[in-house]
């Protein structure tokens, strides 16, 4: 099953681990409530504790960057998540998806279908959500200024895509932004006996995620960011997770008591970031203390 196939299910279920970390206060969103279920079904506080860190890095990534005068963002595989709402700014800001994604998220949220197949949101004209195949040329349907410092961003996406169609489409967005950070949570170390269990289970199921099969490594991604001129950050969720600020308040919420379990999964995703101009000091302040930018 490719991730054209399993896209809609993934969006839902990203939602639903939203839902529930946010039904137990780990952080604030007045608009989830039009995108997930009425009565969200709570999850295992590893979950909670993994979706409030995810939310946290993009939310706190996302603010800073945007403090760059006349900077945009570009979200790929928005899915149905509401970050745009969450940061309450006025840049300019853009989310890709397949079709049928964009046609959910574009009724629950009341957006405007233009002539171009994108949509607008009432009251919010720097905002256009574009749906495109991630595996196409897609940088034509944006209508997006490649001068502008941009920041990209892809939580748990370019995982789910064909390895040589991540590898391309990194090269691409090096090659069509003048001014490009990125910010990519995905998940890695496919390879060892847990990655391999990962690999298994989801195979159960008929999902394939070759990206992170096939290349999934920090290393790996370091180096399609460096191979387009970009400084870079890379390390495990883990260890970004324990050296976060607030962690501690939020594991107040819930007690944990598979702690072993949580590490293990929390191994398996990564945090990478690159920069080749605007947005290295970004990567400077973000990742202050929890590893070096190179």
């Amino acid at each position: 099953m490719s991730f054209k196939e399993t896209a809609r299910e993934t969006a839902f279920d990203a939602i639903s681990s939203k839902s529930s970390a946010l039904k137990k206060g780990y952080f604030k969103d007045d608009m989830m409530h039009l995108v997930s279920k009425p009565h969200p079904q709570s999850k295992d506080p590893m979950i909670n504790r993994g979706t409030w860190f995810r939310i946290e890095l993009f939310q706190q990534f996302c603010t800073k960057f945007l403090e760059i005068p006349n900077s945009q963002i570009l979200v790929l595989g928005a899915g149905l998540d509401t970050l745009f709402y969450r940061l309450n700014v006025t840049n300019l800001f853009y989310e890709v998806d397949l079709p049928e994604i964009c046609q959910t998220k574009a009724h629950k949220l009341g957006f405007t279908k233009q002539s171009d197949e994108s949509y607008v949101m009432p009251n919010h004209p720097n905002y256009k959500l574009v749906s495109a195949d991630l595996e196409d040329d897609f940088f034509g349907k944006l209508g997006i200024d490649q001068a502008l410092p941009t920041l990209v961003i892809s939580d748990v996406v370019l995982s789910y895509l064909e390895s040589d169609s991540t590898v391309e489409l990194v090269e691409k967005l090096g090659n069509y932004f003048s001014d490009l950070t990125l910010l990519f949570f995905e998940m890695i170390n496919p390879h060892d006996a847990f990655g391999d269990t990962m690999i298994y289970n989801m195979s159960l199921r008929n999902v394939f995620m070759p990206t992170f099969a096939e290349i999934g490594y920090l290393e790996n991604y370091q180096r399609q960011m460096k191979n387009i001129g970009c400084q870079t950050f890379k390390q495990n969720a883990w260890t970004c997770y324990n050296k976060w600020p607030g962690r501690s308040e939020i594991e107040k919420l819930e007690w944990l008591d598979e702690y072993e379990q949580f590490q293990l999964i929390m191994e398996h995703y990564g945090v990478m970031a690159g920069s080749n101009k605007s947005g290295i000091n970004v990567l400077t302040t973000i990742f202050e203390g929890i590893g070096q930018i190179q």
